[in-house]
């Protein structure tokens, strides 16, 4: 028997208001440590429920950054998918609300796959979504960067759909499953084949072709 997702009510947000903070909507699937993460699931979520937030925000709320965060590691968070927002809080509720009526959330947490649904509150910064390590310049600039970016995977995810497959109605998970399991398949080989030139080589440009640092791990024997 499918086990029940846990959808947890929003806690410590602050009183409704006009002041804009961080907001992630997290999604947590069941992981099986000893397997790979269903990749999928994320494509599925940011193409039929985040395009959902993105594409209508402006009539009922207001966000100002947004952007996607994808992870998988074996902790106790897993596998995870957020939609951050930059918003306020009365608005941070409507999108919470909104989610919950989308119907792949429902399909989606009445599936065996969806551990845990929640939100939670960052901070009040433009920064506070980044890594605290970085400088002023990066913190405080990113955001943008990163949401272009997302809003690109946003883009390609439609294109993917439109050209290569017909999704039909996809009312049951199994169909949601093979369906997104062939637009992760050619979601990488994208990213294989072309992310080193379209992505990596023109952002390199316009830092004017020079050195970055790169962190590289490097297992070896003697």
């Amino acid at each position: 028997m499918p086990k029940k997702t846990k959808i947890v009510n929003p806690k410590n947000i602050s009183k409704p208001s006009d002041s804009y903070r961080w907001y992630f909507y997290r999604f947590r699937f069941n992981y099986n440590f000893d397997k790979s993460p269903k990749w999928w699931l994320d494509l599925f979520i940011i193409d039929r429920i985040f395009r959902v937030i993105i594409e209508s925000k402006g009539i009922n709320y207001q966000i100002k950054l947004w952007r996607f965060h994808r992870r998988a590691e074996k902790d106790k968070a897993g596998h995870q998918t957020t939609l951050l927002c930059y918003t306020t809080c009365r608005d941070s509720v409507v999108i919470d609300n909104i989610i919950k009526t989308i119907p792949s959330f429902k399909l989606l947490s009445d599936s065996n796959l969806l551990r845990e649904y929640f939100v939670e509150e960052g901070g009040e910064n433009i920064d506070g979504s980044g890594d605290g390590h970085w400088i002023k310049e990066i913190r405080q600039s990113w955001p943008h960067f990163i949401q272009g970016a997302s809003k690109s995977i946003l883009e390609m995810l439609k294109l993917i759909n439109e050209g290569f497959y017909s999704p039909g109605d996809l009312d049951n998970i199994l169909d949601i499953e093979e369906f997104y399991q062939k637009v992760n398949e050619r979601f990488v080989h994208i990213w294989y084949s072309q992310g080193g030139h379209a992505f990596l080589h023109h952002l390199n440009a316009l830092f004017g072709y020079e050195m970055t640092k790169v962190r590289q791990i490097i297992i070896t024997s003697f």
